[in-house]
């Protein structure tokens, strides 16, 4: 699902769904992602889990 940056800092995202939507805690591709393809192993980095705006 191809999403949004809205902004980021350090290991830390914010991203909106372009098309669909995004559930807490799905995992999204934010580096490499010209790379990924159905079966490709993905290597999990800083999934510190979702977080409210303050």
């Amino acid at each position: 699902m191809p999403v949004r940056v809205l902004g980021a800092e350090g290991a830390r995202s914010a991203v909106a769904p372009l098309a669909g939507g995004l559930a807490p805690g799905d995992r999204v591709v934010l580096i490499g992602a010209d790379m990924a393809f159905p079966g490709a192993p993905l290597l999990a980095r800083g999934a510190a889990g979702p977080t409210e705006a303050p």
